[in-house]
């Protein structure tokens, strides 16, 4: 495990009366923890994706998760087609530079590289990973983590005022 250590300089908080520095060494939460193959990242990132659905009148909750399934089969079985890969490379850009306009949109960025690749400056190059992505790719970790087993389900009931449901 590697450990950074990280100066403190100037007379700020926690920083004894007469003003010299206070050294305090960090260690990753993870300690011992190796580095996530994939990412590189020190500590381990949550691979966590989402799909929300709502089922339209007359279909069945198991009808929609079956149309999810049979769509993440689909992207496990055979690469996803070159113009809808452009598509999300394309939309990913976009966000990432939507992002980027506040400085609260800054900061958070910087955060996460910072916290899941273990480098701030990992921000620079995550465009150009992006980029390198291929069908195959998508298909090969789809088939890997996004499999039924995989899954975990949760179905939201609405219910009408006094606890009805409709």
């Amino acid at each position: 495990m590697k450990r950074k250590r990280r100066p403190s300089g100037g007379r700020g908080r926690g920083a004894p009366a007469g003003g010299a520095a206070v050294h305090i060494e960090t260690a990753a939460i993870h300690a011992g923890q190796h580095p996530e193959p994939v990412t590189g990242a020190v500590m381990t990132p949550v691979f966590l994706t989402s799909t929300y659905a709502q089922a339209a009148p007359g279909k069945t909750l198991a009808a929609v998760e079956e149309r999810i399934d049979a769509v993440l089969r689909g992207l496990a079985e055979a690469p996803v087609p070159a113009d809808e890969l452009a598509k999300a490379k394309t939309r990913l850009r976009a966000d990432l530079v939507r992002s980027l306009k506040t400085v609260s949109g800054k900061a958070n960025r910087i955060g996460f590289a910072e916290v899941v690749f273990g480098d701030h400056r990992a921000l620079a190059s995550v465009e150009t990973q992006w980029l390198a992505v291929t069908a195959e790719d998508v298909r090969r970790v789809v088939g890997t983590y996004l499999g039924p087993d995989r899954k975990t389900v949760v179905t939201l009931d609405p219910l009408r005022p006094g606890g009805a449901k409709p």
